[in-house]
């Protein structure tokens, strides 16, 4: 881990231990866990695979995969362009003496009936493509994937480099809704180009460090703007920025939506429901 990172994330820990405890739930508690001590369970007789329970304690992040599996090929490209080993996935043999006695450990898991890929952490079971997708897209694995593989967390920066325009808001922050509001105003589809951080989640604090890294500050406040893969600045940069009429082209060109016809014929925002900002440290 690189000093700045290492320096970032203990400055943001340090404001997350001035937070109020919120209790997670079991499955996402898990990922930031020290993995449980599993004995190496002896291989059954005439049994050459490894158990489940091996593989888990063998892999903090552990891929069971089958041949011919589009979803795992697309699990597999997708955790590749992160940095993730391809060593994390098993491959199990269908036609193999050992596939009954592993599929019936799956379904311990997955239940009767389940598809592959299934996914493990810290010996914790995560569940299938679909499931464990919805978790990788929004940064549930970065820390994870960053303390044992050596990955730089890129989630923020994928969201900046892949949206025409992204605002980053936080949950209780009056500024953000003043932003949404004047935006909406305008015409711009507030809800699709919106991500909003939930202090709740266990990836809160990898996300947070990684916006730091790209504003190069030490704290920072939301919302958080960016247009094109360009910082727009905060609530009030975007607000002056509004004002003097800087975004109107950005606004014409992605969304279609025409400047104002008049000077000062948005409605005036109400700075005095933002004073009580949200500052995230």
């Amino acid at each position: 881990m690189l000093p700045d990172r290492m320096a970032a994330r203990s400055f943001a820990a340090n404001a997350e231990n001035r937070e109020p405890n919120t209790p997670l739930a079991e499955k996402t508690k898990i990922l930031q866990e020290t993995p449980p001590k599993v004995a190496l369970l002896p291989e059954g007789q005439g049994r050459s695979a490894p158990a489940l329970k091996e593989l888990c304690a063998a892999h903090r992040f552990l891929v069971i995969s089958v041949p011919s599996c589009p979803q795992c090929d697309e699990l597999a490209a997708f955790l590749g362009r992160r940095g993730v080993p391809s060593s994390v996935f098993v491959k199990l043999d269908k036609g193999g003496p050992d596939y009954a006695d592993q599929k019936a450990e799956l379904q311990a898991h997955a239940g009767e009936k389940f598809s592959f890929p299934q996914v493990f952490a810290n010996g914790a079971y995560l569940g299938g493509f679909q499931e464990v997708m919805e978790k990788a897209k929004v940064g549930a694995f970065d820390r994870l994937w960053e303390e044992h593989y050596d990955v730089e967390p890129s989630t923020v920066r994928g969201w900046i480099e892949s949206h025409p325009m992204v605002i980053f808001s936080g949950t209780s922050c009056p500024q953000c809704e003043v932003l949404h509001s004047l935006l909406e105003q305008r015409g711009l589809p507030v809800g699709d180009i919106t991500i909003k951080w939930d202090k709740a989640t266990p990836q809160y604090l990898s996300l947070k460090v990684q916006m730091i890294e790209i504003l190069n500050r030490v704290q920072f406040s939301f919302p958080q703007v960016f247009i094109r893969g360009e910082h727009q600045g905060d609530f009030h940069a975007v607000l002056e920025k509004l004002e003097a009429g800087h975004l109107d082209h950005h606004f014409e060109e992605l969304f279609g939506v025409k400047p104002p016809a008049a000077a000062g014929a948005a409605a005036e925002p109400n700075l005095e429901a933002a004073i009580g900002f949200d500052e995230d440290f």
